[in-house]
């Protein structure tokens, strides 16, 4: 009995003591337990600090790769607009300069044909020169339009554009017709009555003992037949004063070229006074409206 009241009290003792040992560790542990989750906290607090410094420079950091990038990409903007602006004045440039080389190699290209009216006074025969102006091969068709007072004379080949007076780089070449062929053919007036004519003035030759080298002479026997030619034209047909006239419009041809026309201008034979050919300074309509050169604008406009 001793012994179990010996060892309960021993138990109990030692229980307290147990007791009293734990009750007074709970605080300690209790501040091991706050100490160690202060610690954690802090630890965490630091963690975030870090993770947000590390985002905030991460942020940073990429802000500034946008902003980089923003910035060429608007270099690049800049670059490209200024690069399609120098192609495009480039491109307009080269077209204009092209435009004018075109414009000059054209001219260049033009066949320059000249053509003269020779003016000597009270000859029978009317000569006409062409000059090729050019360093080219060109072959010219010569159209006079020759008209006696309201109609047209159809005569000459040479001069009626049908055939082709061709001329080498700087060439030139002469042609005439006389006037008892330009009545006769273009059926001004008969064979009968010029061949009257003729032997009229033949005979005053015989009489005034006519030669060649005497110009005075010449000059007035020619006046005396142009004005029999003109005084024995039938009025009602021509008109009541017939004026012989020509329009010279030139058609010019080159290998594997449209052809060119070259108006030349308005001529008037004066028959009363000076027997020569003037030239009509003025028309009362652009050349591109003379009923002559109708042909012209069709050659142009193709």
């Amino acid at each position: 009995m001793q012994f179990f009241k010996t060892a309960s009290r021993k138990i109990i003792l030692f229980l307290s003591i147990f007791l009293l040992c734990f009750v007074s560790s709970v605080p300690k542990v209790r501040s091991t337990v706050k100490e160690l989750t202060s610690s954690d906290k802090a630890v965490e607090s630091v963690q975030k600090s870090e993770v947000d410094k590390l985002n905030k420079n991460a942020f940073q950091m990429d802000r500034k790769a946008v902003d980089k990038n923003s910035y060429y990409d608007l270099l690049n903007l800049i670059i490209g607009c200024l690069t399609l602006f120098v192609l495009f004045w480039t491109l307009r440039w080269v077209r204009k300069y092209t435009k004018v080389a075109e414009k000059e190699l054209e001219i260049k290209e033009f066949p320059k044909v000249g053509c003269l009216v020779h003016r000597e006074d009270a000859t029978l025969d009317t000569w006409i020169t062409l000059k090729n102006l050019s360093d080219q091969i060109v072959a010219v068709k010569m159209d006079c339009n020759i008209s006696f007072g309201n109609k047209k004379i159809n005569c000459f080949d040479e001069y009626n554009g049908t055939k082709y007076w061709n001329m080498g780089p700087w060439g030139s070449k002469t042609g005439h017709f006389h006037f008892k062929d330009l009545f006769q053919q273009g059926n001004i007036l008969t064979k009968e009555v010029i061949e009257m004519h003729e032997q009229h003035i033949n005979k005053e030759k015989r009489i005034t003992s006519w030669s060649k080298d005497d110009e005075e002479k010449t000059k007035n026997l020619n006046t005396r037949f142009i004005r029999l030619l003109f005084g024995s034209v039938n009025k009602d047909r021509f008109g009541p004063e017939p004026r012989l006239r020509m329009f010279i419009n030139l058609t010019c041809y080159r290998e594997n070229r449209n052809p060119i026309q070259n108006p030349i201008g308005h001529y008037v034979y004066e028959h009363k006074k000076r027997m020569i050919w003037i030239p009509i300074v003025t028309d009362d309509s652009p050349v591109w409206e003379i009923p002559y050169t109708s042909g012209s604008r069709a050659i142009n406009k193709s």
